[in-house]
């Protein structure tokens, strides 16, 4: 129908060149092009008639409606390579600020690059509709990258920049991870503490922050505010955050010598519920540690041996083996020692 149509619409003009006819016969014309998305034939019949007045600027508004088109019928592949193409022929088009951000959404899942490229050509103008989401975007692909010195430029520009409260928390949190991922402890700290004090703050997100305060607290070396966080997130959280929280706040009693404490709190760790088999794991290896500093070796190696026999996680069983052969070589040296005394 549609060749058919055009074939009316071509004739029309060819008959009845300027009149009122022929220039609404174009605009039917392209008003078919871009339904079907085939702005390069139209742009060659134009390029082959003479007397036609269609504009570069109508040729860019057309190309990119027909992009946009597709982009709202979730056609999403096929706009992906249509903003493309646009971006590519009209490197300062009209709509270049609309064909990068929903270039950027189509290639979200296909190509995180890509998509990166995009939306960070949208931050990168003066402020407009789009910046809030493409700052988030961003920062959520380069988080997911593992770039989280990226990352957290985006979140601070988001930060500096958002409007709506959740983006604002988005930013807090973002900020917080990826200091938190990067050992830069005082900045850690700084936006687990402003999370904290957030309007809106979900439970899980509160936990989390207290563990990160208190786990940044503890790496640089204020115990005291980290044992004091670790302890409200184990008890505010029964997911991996309550679970972690018990471990590291088990390695601080362990740190100041406080082995009956260590003990407590290793197995209030292995009653926790829901259980986290990998932290309980390496509580229990904590835990001949302990038993080795409080001086009770047989505890120590049969604690040691039920990890080596049980735990199948490799790198707890080779941490385990290895403290095993430590102590029991320290004894073979010792007794050796003793015989020695002894026979002399």
């Amino acid at each position: 129908i549609n060749n058919e149509a055009i074939a009316i619409y071509k004739d029309i003009i060819v008959r009845y060149p300027g009149s009122q006819e022929a220039k609404e016969s174009v605009g039917s014309m392209r008003n078919i092009y871009v339904e079907t998305g085939d702005i390069a034939s139209f742009e060659n019949y134009l390029k082959n008639q003479s007397g036609i007045n269609f504009s570069n600027a109508a040729i860019d508004s057309a190309t990119y409606e027909a992009a946009e088109l597709r982009f709202m019928r979730g056609e999403s592949d096929l706009a992906l390579n249509d903003f493309k193409a646009y971006i590519q022929k009209f490197p300062n088009g009209f709509f270049r600020l609309n064909a990068n951000y929903y270039m950027a959404e189509c290639a979200m899942k296909s190509n995180p690059e890509l998509a990166l490229q995009g939306y960070d050509y949208v931050i990168k103008q003066n402020k407009n509709k789009f910046s809030e989401n493409a700052m988030v975007k961003a920062a959520g692909i380069t988080f997911k990258s593992a770039s989280y010195q990226a990352a957290a430029n985006y979140y601070e520009i988001l930060l500096a920049n958002a409007e709506t409260p959740s983006n604002i928390l988005e930013a807090k949190t973002g900020l917080m991870r990826c200091y938190a991922l990067l050992n830069d402890y005082v900045k850690a700290i700084d936006f687990a503490g402003k999370v904290m004090i957030s309007a809106k703050v979900s439970n899980e997100l509160l936990a989390e922050s207290y563990f990160t305060r208190g786990k940044a607290a503890a790496d640089s070396g204020m115990d005291s505010l980290a044992i004091g966080d670790l302890i409200k997130t184990s008890a505010m959280s029964q997911s991996e955050f309550g679970a972690k929280a018990h471990y590291y706040l088990a390695e601080l009693y362990f740190k100041r010598n406080n082995y009956p404490e260590t003990e407590k709190t290793i197995f209030e760790l292995a009653d926790r519920v829901p259980s986290y088999d990998y932290w309980i794991a390496k509580g229990f290896l904590l835990l001949a540690k302990n038993y080795h500093a409080m001086g009770d070796d047989f505890q120590a190696k049969e604690t040691f041996k039920s990890i080596i026999e049980k735990c199948e996680i490799p790198e707890l069983v080779k941490s385990a083996q290895e403290s095993l052969n430590e102590i029991e070589a320290l004894e073979k040296k010792t007794n050796e020692s003793q015989i020695k005394e002894e026979t002399e």
